[in-house]
């Protein structure tokens, strides 16, 4: 927080309030809250704003300073640390946890994809093929569009999509021995070929 600016009647628990003026600050009440001292962070003042680190220093005041009597705050910080002991940390993380790192340990998760036109085969289970470079799975959209230099055919192993959209002059091919199984619906305004002992399971 900052210098030079008006608020009244505010009432807060378990936080940091770091580096304000008391003059504009009428009827507070900050219990279990640090409200002047350094929360003393790793690394709050960065000049990369990726660098900076807000994790607790080991003589941060921040420390078991918060409340044990509130019944709802989280079991776990940001990071997904436990805050199980006598009293929790203020602040976002725990002492001594980890901190999450965009990137390292996370991965998005696409709910729809298409089919390339501009893929390198006709291979359903390469990623290079699909739009958001990952193989479709039972809870995602599928579409495949007309125009491609190869369309999908299933060859091994068993393949997945929620729903499908095959459009016009496009097309799909399961080969003899494999499965695709469809959790919603599929629309077909172009060709699908099954082949003799393979399956097309639509529920």
């Amino acid at each position: 927080m900052a210098d030079n600016w008006e608020a009244n009647n505010l009432s807060w628990e378990n936080n940091i309030a770091d580096e304000f003026s008391t003059a504009y600050w009428d009827n507070q009440n900050g219990s279990q809250s640090i409200d002047q001292d350094d929360p003393e962070f790793i690394d709050a003042s960065n000049l990369t704003l990726s660098q900076r680190n807000f994790k607790l220093s080991s003589d941060s005041p921040a420390i078991d300073a918060g409340s044990n009597t509130y019944s709802n705050y989280p079991n776990n910080d940001y990071s997904e640390n436990s805050r199980e002991n006598n009293r929790p940390d203020i602040g976002a993380y725990e002492f001594g946890g980890e901190a999450w790192t965009a990137g390292v340990d996370w991965e998005p998760k696409f709910y729809s994809t298409s089919w390339k036109i501009n893929g390198i085969s006709s291979d359903w289970f390469d990623p290079a093929n699909w739009s958001s470079a990952s193989v479709p799975t039972s809870d995602v959209n599928v579409i495949i569009a007309a125009g491609a230099a190869y369309y999908p055919v299933i060859s091994s192993e068993l393949a997945e999509a929620k729903n499908i959209t095959i459009n016009n002059s496009a097309s799909l091919i399961i080969n003899s021995g494999n499965e695709l199984k469809v959790s919603g619906k599929l629309v077909n305004r172009g060709v699908i070929i099954v082949n003799s002992n393979s399956e097309l399971t639509i529920h």
